[in-house]
């Protein structure tokens, strides 16, 4: 079934050796058959994670789960799971460190800060005081001249129903 999935999976003992790792992994770090038993810190990786071996060190110590967003050197994202794996009497051997690609939702995100860029430059241009707000009346944006009128600084602002704006 491991063998079968997508998700770049690597299990490591309480040393941080590598026990057992997915075909998907190979795409991630530069891992082969002989490599069961090296240390998780001696493979090449194919993605920017300074806290690989800290977190898996945290892990093993806290038993409790970690995950961060990586970047692939080949532009992909992935998010990436550790938590310790336990023996049938619940000790804990080892960890599991999964990979699960979060491309499409890191490109949806930048498609959506430069909309929202977009927006804010549209907005910046016009004279007159202008608010831009949500289904639920909260201000999403508004103009610089609407901050000057209103003498309503934008932290004040955003975020917050309209009718609550600038009070404290």
């Amino acid at each position: 079934i491991l063998n079968s999935t997508d998700m770049a999976t690597l299990f490591l003992d309480a040393d941080l050796g590598i026990r057992f790792f997915t075909p998907a992994a190979k795409s991630l770090f530069n891992v082969i058959a002989s490599d069961v038993g090296r240390p998780l810190a001696d493979l090449t990786r194919r993605f920017e994670d300074c806290d690989l071996l800290r977190d898996a060190r945290a892990v093993l110590a806290s038993h409790v789960p970690i995950r961060r967003e990586v970047k692939a050197d080949d532009d992909s994202w992935f998010m990436r799971g550790m938590l310790p794996y336990r023996s049938a009497d619940g000790q804990a051997e080892g960890l599991v460190i999964t990979f699960a690609d979060i491309s499409e939702m890191k490109a949806a995100e930048r498609e959506i800060e430069a909309a929202r860029a977009y927006l804010d430059s549209i907005i910046a241009t016009i004279r007159q005081p202008l608010v831009v707000l949500d289904e639920e009346l909260r201000v999403v944006s508004a103009s610089s001249s609407f901050h000057r009128m209103f003498s309503v600084k934008p932290e004040e602002l955003i975020g917050r129903p309209l009718l609550a704006a600038g009070r404290a």
